[in-house]
């Protein structure tokens, strides 16, 4: 699974940088530690990367190409991946984004758009339906209204929750993977490379949300791509630089 999610982020760089900085940040998605250790382990994160990232795929083959269905097949696999891990719902802004950015106001007029929006979420909301009523295991029971829909919410403004940051990204990614992921954030700005910003911003946002009052490491995974398409793009910069 974790090399199938590879593949979708290999044709995502494909469609903005060329061979050389597309295979830099593949590799970079490839040999980040936190990569390296997730993707052996018997975890759902494996999988929910793969249907992300194909999500997002697909997401960008129908904004660029127009391919219609692209655009089911994108819908589809963000609806498995939100089946896999929740968190994966914050591609959502990725997705509003896109559809503000091809048909303006006309989406709300857009079959596609409620389409899209039936599929990636009605299913996983019947998934989740069921389970609740089928599990025998309750150790994530009212998870999201004990601890993320709370005051806990604000966590990225405490002190604990900072450390928690400074003492995990390193870790999981390295400080200078890091550094090049906000240079190549800045260029995506620069460049108008929305697609890529946006993004990064909507799984930050994520970070910020989520990830700061669960403080489980492993759900810091889901920047990984976009943080390694960012590297990417900066790589495509210093090889236009010779």
């Amino acid at each position: 699974c974790f090399l199938g999610s590879a593949a979708f982020l290999y044709g995502i760089l494909r469609r903005f940088v060329s061979f050389l900085p597309a295979l830099g940040g593949l590799l970079v998605y490839l040999l980040l530690p936190i990569c390296l250790l997730y993707s052996r382990a018997i975890m759902p994160e494996s999988c929910a990367l793969l249907f992300y990232c194909g999500g997002v795929y697909f997401l960008l083959r129908w904004f660029q190409d127009g391919h219609g269905p692209s655009l089911y097949c994108s819908a589809l696999f963000t609806a498995l991946g939100i089946m896999e891990k929740t968190p994966v719902l914050f591609v959502g802004l990725l997705v509003l984004a896109v559809f503000w950015w091809k048909l303006g106001k006309g989406c709300l007029k857009a079959k596609g758009f409620y389409g899209y929006g039936l599929l990636s979420l009605g299913l996983p909301l019947l998934y989740y339906t069921y389970a609740s009523q089928v599990a025998t295991i309750s150790f994530v029971d009212g998870i999201a209204t004990k601890h993320i829909f709370s005051t806990k919410i604000l966590g990225l403004f405490t002190r604990e929750g900072l450390a928690f940051f400074w003492r995990e990204l390193p870790l999981f990614f390295g400080w200078g993977v890091l550094l090049a992921g906000a240079v190549g954030f800045a260029l995506a700005l620069y460049k108008r490379a929305h697609f890529l910003s946006v993004w990064a911003l909507a799984f930050a946002l994520e970070w910020a949300t989520i990830v700061v009052v669960i403080q489980f490491g492993y759900y810091l995974i889901f920047m990984a791509p976009p943080l390694a398409a960012l590297c990417a793009l900066l790589f495509q910069s210093l090889f236009a630089q010779r």
